[in-house]
């Protein structure tokens, strides 16, 4: 279930931790969400229960966060959401190796670029 929660003080809130290494970049994110740039969605199943920001940008749909836990299967859902809409690609920053480790089991390609590993989630 996707469940829109872009008004969700409590679901930006959520998303803070995500943002620890680079906290000027959670600022960002808070303006682009009241400017109605980014969007704010709650995604829960029996595998996952994630707080996602997302906007899109043409054919791809950049992940400006994810909290929460089951990771794994929550981006596996995702794509099919993503791919669902028109959409043929979508990518997000990470600043975390751990993060990049993780996504790498589900066919995910990260690449160091500067002091961010940037992935290519595609869409299945």
């Amino acid at each position: 279930m996707i469940e829109v929660v872009t008004q969700s003080k409590r679901a930006l809130g959520e998303l803070k931790p995500a943002f620890r290494a680079c906290p000027q970049a959670y600022t960002e994110l808070c303006k682009a969400v009241n400017e109605g740039r980014v969007s704010l969605y709650r995604l829960k199943s029996a595998d996952c229960s994630l707080v996602i920001a997302g906007e899109r940008d043409g054919d791809n749909y950049f992940l400006w966060g994810v909290a929460g836990r089951g990771l794994r299967s929550g981006i596996t859902q995702l794509c099919k959401v993503v791919k669902a809409a028109g959409m043929s690609s979508m990518t997000a920053d990470t600043a975390f190796s751990g993060v990049a480790r993780l996504v790498r089991s589900i066919g995910v390609t990260a690449k160091q670029d500067g002091d961010f590993i940037r992935l290519d989630l595609g869409v299945w």
